[in-house]
């Protein structure tokens, strides 16, 4: 970890601890942590443009908001490896944090979100970012979908990242026993229904109201199931009827759920695959699912995967029309804790193309029943041990 601030002695404000640029090792970090130094800004390789929107002047949960915000791109950037340069539309991520930072000194409910414990402002940053990666990769469908816009304006995917923000702002003014009932499928998860009402009265005037549309109906399906946020409707929204930036807004944020549960992380491909399944394959938009497929990959390079042969392979390629089954360089033999320093030929195998090989578990997550797609059969191979790669 590089940092992008330098560090002061927390007790001796005219003594600078480490400058910005320094590598931090192990030892200096439980040093700073022995000081009473536990926040750090850390460098993000291709997002240093948000560093610029840092000033002494912000408060400390806009601090903690841009953190947050920053954190969650970097995080959906490498997810998603490179299939959606989300560095070409700085402008408009520029943009977003700063109505966001600026909504934290007006609106005491956004200040409000950057206090609480980590796991709603994590979720909420992570909604937020990946239904903006979606915006931008669905800008002709915004087009068509907000037709009384001009392109401009419709395409502009700033107020879908606020609305994604703040889209379960309501679960605050639930008492906490309630905020977990969303697990339990009896009365007491009426309880928790009442969040999205409870948020839009809160932003409601406060925000735009395509922002303000997603905290309303961010549980309104697109097969007409789920719940409205108003009970006066004498019937529930459905397919176009739905504001494009909540259905945009509902599939981040099923994701994000099928991606951690219960205090767990279950590996993209797994999420992904139950997102094709009912009953969440019916909420969908089908044409924001297929965006979503071609967003976030199940399997990225670089991520070290165990074959069903038993042997460990490293991703080296993926397949777009074949998303499940990548190219992997094998890497038995090798100490997987010391791989970035070992030299040498290995056997490189393209799974879309290998008869009987395929990927059995991630992080020790089996998910040979959650791979999706089908293989390239109309050319199926061997494996070409003589091809090589240098790792």
């Amino acid at each position: 970890m590089t940092l992008a601030r330098s560090i002061i002695h927390p007790s001796q404000p005219e003594t600078m601890l480490l400058t910005t640029g320094h590598t931090l090792e192990a030892c200096e970090i439980a040093r700073l942590h022995e000081l009473g130094v536990y926040d750090l800004w850390i460098e993000y390789p291709g997002l240093d443009f948000l560093d610029n929107m840092y000033s002494p002047q912000l408060s400390q949960n806009q601090q903690r908001l841009c953190e947050t915000l920053k954190y969650s791109f970097h995080d959906q950037v490498q997810r998603t490896e490179s299939r959606l340069p989300i560095i070409q539309y700085q402008d408009i991520v520029q943009e977003l944090v700063q109505s966001i930072l600026d909504s934290a000194t007006t609106m005491p409910f956004m200040s409000e979100l950057a206090g609480v414990d980590d796991a709603l402002l994590r979720h909420s940053s992570e909604v937020c970012v990946l239904g903006v990666m979606l915006g931008l990769r669905l800008e002709g469908y915004l087009v068509e979908q907000r037709r009384r816009l001009s392109g401009r304006y419709a395409k502009d995917v700033v107020n879908l990242g606020v609305g994604c923000m703040l889209h379960d702002i309501g679960e605050l003014q639930l008492p906490e026993q309630e905020r977990e009932s969303r697990r339990m499928s009896s009365d007491e998860s009426r309880a928790w229904e009442r969040h999205v009402a409870l948020g839009y009265s809160i932003v409601r005037g406060q925000v735009p109201p395509s922002a303000a549309n997603i905290v309303l109906n961010h549980h309104q399906h697109f097969d007409g199931t789920g719940f409205p946020g108003l009970s006066v409707r004498e019937e529930p929204q459905s397919g176009a009827q739905i504001h494009v930036f909540t259905r945009i807004a509902m599939a981040a944020d099923t994701f994000q759920h099928l991606l951690y549960q219960d205090g767990m992380n279950y590996p993209a491909v797994y999420a992904l695959w139950r997102i094709q399944q009912a009953p969440f394959r019916g909420w969908l938009d089908p044409v924001v699912l297929a965006a979503l497929l071609a967003v976030v990959p199940p399997f990225l390079p670089g991520m070290v995967v165990q074959l069903n042969d038993r042997r460990h392979a490293i991703v080296i390629k993926t397949h777009e029309d074949a998303p499940c089954y990548p190219e992997v360089q094998i890497l038995e033999g090798m100490n997987l804790m010391s791989r970035a320093n070992v030299h040498g030929e290995r056997e490189v195998v393209d799974l879309a193309t290998t008869r009987g090989l395929s990927i059995e578990s991630v992080d020790g997550f089996d998910v040979s029943e959650f791979l999706y797609g089908a293989k390239h059969v109309s050319n199926v191979r061997a494996p070409v041990p003589q091809q090589t790669l240098f790792v």
